[in-house]
């Protein structure tokens, strides 16, 4: 028999910590981190410009993952947290179900 061994998971408090740590001690670190997010995400956003204008078969996927790796470093304290609710919201769902079927 499985036992409620807690109430509610939560993934973002422990983030909120951890980023907000960060944040705090090395202001340089987020500010680079983001500029260099900006950077990759206009850069690659132009590339596959220049190569669809060219006629050039434009690979999306190095886009895609330019955007979202650019994403990754000049939101965290969107984008991050936003996952890590997504994730928490379905992991509680599978918990209250399974502690239904299980009453």
């Amino acid at each position: 028999m499985i036992t409620n061994l807690a109430t509610a998971v939560d993934f973002v408090g422990p983030w909120d910590k951890f980023w907000g740590a960060i944040a705090s001690s090395a202001e340089g670190i987020v500010t680079l981190a983001a500029v260099v997010g900006v950077v990759l995400v206009v850069s690659s956003i132009f590339m596959w410009i220049f190569k669809k204008a060219r006629g050039g078969g434009a690979n999306t996927s190095t886009l895609v993952w330019m955007i979202i790796v650019g994403g990754i470093l000049c939101a965290p304290t969107i984008l991050i947290p936003t996952i890590l609710r997504i994730l928490q919201f379905v992991i509680n769902g599978i918990e209250k179900v399974a502690a239904l079927g299980a009453s």
